[in-house]
């Protein structure tokens, strides 16, 4: 839940889950002590994986961990209340405002920066749960059923037609939705596991030695793919844009400005580089886009942060920032799997630039 603090809703949808079987126990039970038993028995079950989700998410926040409570009460509140980014931001090769989204805003990142086979399999999860949801819908027995198909479909679907309802107001990303991503997986892990049984039911065990290769290959792709991106993993662009590279001028994509710390590095390398007897004694102006705590990331004591007349400047690419000073040379990139992430720019005269 840490990615965000709107994961609370799966636990309420397992609450929603423990409503309806304690409704139907008590039509067929028609006893108040067996079903005393049970609600006791399903509420605690329900609060020991509440905590244990609530554990793992403070684990992984550490600006939870000041206040376990507190904090993400406090994040939840400021989510639900969020008004306070209005900006224009890159939506499939247009422009879009924050507070103007395309309905199909949710839509198109889960089917750019999920893995293609998580995208690919995802339909037929959701319409496999589906019939099997309706075709179960007058067998009282297969009610637990269900309520697992049941509520993957509310929790698949629940947030994004809300936010599509009430037009609400997104940064930019996927960064919003995130919890969304383990529900997917789960869809589609349910569809394979089907996929699976009937293909060892008819096929035997071949069929599970050419599930786990493929599987297994799946996987080293995408951890071939994160060890190229890395540190930079939530860049990620599926192929069906064509990765990285073919997402950068469409989409939205190094927005926590990550990047500004390997450019530090790489910027100070190439003075040290180029000048390595000026670099010793001179003192360098940095301007960018972002905080002097982000742009100074890694830089050496001899940069200073400014914004007018600076001898560098370094820009990602959120709101055209490395467009500026289109005339000044490049001297630093940070690039991954041919999409650009930063450019840095010279802007010394060439008398400055040759001492």
């Amino acid at each position: 839940m840490s990615v965000r603090i709107a994961g609370l809703l799966l636990p309420c949808y397992l609450a929603g889950a423990i409503l309806v079987w304690l409704g139907h126990r008590a039509w067929q039970l028609r006893a108040a002590e067996a079903l005393y038993r049970e609600g006791r028995r399903l509420a605690l079950t329900g609060l020991l994986v509440s905590a244990g989700a609530w554990l793992v998410m403070v684990i992984w926040w550490p600006w939870a961990l000041f206040d376990p409570i507190g904090r993400p009460l406090a994040a939840l509140r400021r989510m639900s209340q969020f008004m306070g980014l209005k900006r224009d931001m890159p939506f499939a090769g247009k422009i879009m405002s924050t507070y103007d989204v395309d309905w199909r805003y949710m839509l198109h990142y889960f089917g750019l920066k999920l893995p293609e086979f998580i995208v690919v399999a995802s339909v037929p999860a959701v319409l496999l749960i589906a019939i099997r949801l309706w075709h179960n819908r007058r067998e009282p027995e297969l009610l637990h059923r269900n309520l697992v198909f049941g509520t993957l479909l509310v929790a698949l679907l629940f947030p994004w037609l809300y936010s599509v309802a009430r037009s609400s107001i997104v940064y930019d990303g996927l960064r919003h939705f995130l919890f969304e991503v383990p529900v997917v997986v789960a869809t589609v892990a349910y569809f394979l596991d089907s996929l699976l049984g009937a293909a060892l039911a008819r096929f035997g065990r071949r069929a599970g030695v050419v599930a786990g290769v493929v599987v297994a290959l799946l996987c080293v792709d995408q951890v071939a793919t994160m060890v190229r991106l890395h540190p930079y993993e939530y860049v990620y662009f599926n192929r069906f844009i064509g990765g990285l590279a073919g997402a950068t001028d469409k989409y939205d994509t190094d927005y926590y400005a990550a990047s500004y710390g390997e450019a530090g590095e790489l910027l100070a390398a190439h003075l040290w580089r180029t000048e390595p007897e000026r670099f010793l004694d001179t003192g360098y102006i940095v301007g960018s886009c972002v905080g002097r705590d982000i742009a100074m990331r890694r830089l050496p004591p001899n940069f200073q942060p400014r914004k007018r007349k600076p001898d560098f400047w370094l820009g990602y690419r959120r709101d055209d920032c490395h467009l500026r000073f289109p005339e000044a040379p490049i001297v630093v990139e940070v690039e991954r799997e041919g999409g650009v992430l930063l450019i840095g720019r010279d802007l010394r005269s060439e008398r400055q630039r040759g001492g």
